[in-house]
């Protein structure tokens, strides 16, 4: 930003993101909700908010774009690729961690893209203000698990395990993944604590200030998505 000033520039969208908030223990969750981030990555993204807001006094114009988790085609190695994958490719679609009733909410890539142009369009309502940009409704692990089994043209999985057994089960996996250098989001203790909690983000503001409306639905999204990974060899 100190950059931008010496080159006058004033205008930035900020990407920040929903674990900015973290779980929504009465959902839906606002813009203006308390933060309560579980992991390091959301709570780093408050404090960069933080920081562009300072810059305001300083002639900075900002708005502040919070996505929750990205998919679609081409997007890769983040946790909605690795949600994917790992239900397409290994034993995971047989077993949904914890009770499958949490809330979930997912943004396909096209509809975050159109929640940032509208913002960069609108400044007169967008300047200053932090908006949620994600689907139009959330959805239990249990849906979401049944939509990607028939996009995979698997059987959506039968069995429950309880988040305590998952974290045993995770235990070794991270153990090998940092031996080798490869971590996975999915596969850390702490990442089963998400299937305990709820994550509802309202996007009433931005679809009142900015004229966003999500165009695509989970089942749709997620088809395509699918469709690209088999075509690029990331899906068997």
């Amino acid at each position: 930003m100190e950059a931008m000033l010496k080159n006058g520039v004033f205008r930035l969208i900020y990407c920040s993101s929903t674990e900015a908030t973290g779980p929504t223990p009465e959902p839906p969750a606002n813009e203006d909700s308390p933060s309560d981030s579980r992991y390091e990555y959301g709570r780093s993204k408050m404090r960069a908010e933080d920081m562009v807001r300072e810059y305001q006094k300083r002639g900075i114009k900002f708005t502040i774009i919070r996505p929750s988790g990205i998919y679609g085609p081409r997007n890769l190695d983040d946790v909605s690729y690795w949600f994917i994958t790992s239900l397409a490719n290994t034993w995971l679609s047989k077993i949904i961690i914890g009770d499958g009733k949490r809330l979930v909410q997912f943004a396909h890539i096209y509809d975050v893209v159109q929640g940032f142009i509208l913002a960069l369009d609108k400044p007169k309502a967008s300047v200053g203000k932090v908006y949620f940009i994600t689907d139009s409704r959330a959805y239990s692990y249990d849906e979401v698990y049944a939509i990607l089994a028939s996009v995979l043209g698997k059987d959506p999985p039968k069995w429950h395990v309880p988040v305590l057994l998952a974290k045993m089960l995770a235990a070794p996996v991270q153990a090998f993944n940092w031996l080798r250098r490869k971590p996975s989001f999915i596969w850390r203790i702490d990442s089963m604590d998400v299937f305990r909690v709820d994550r509802w983000y309202s996007i009433e503001r931005a679809q009142k200030e900015l004229g966003y409306q999500p165009k695509h639905s989970l089942s749709d999204g997620l088809k395509e998505t699918v469709d690209w990974y088999r075509a690029n060899g990331y899906v068997k």
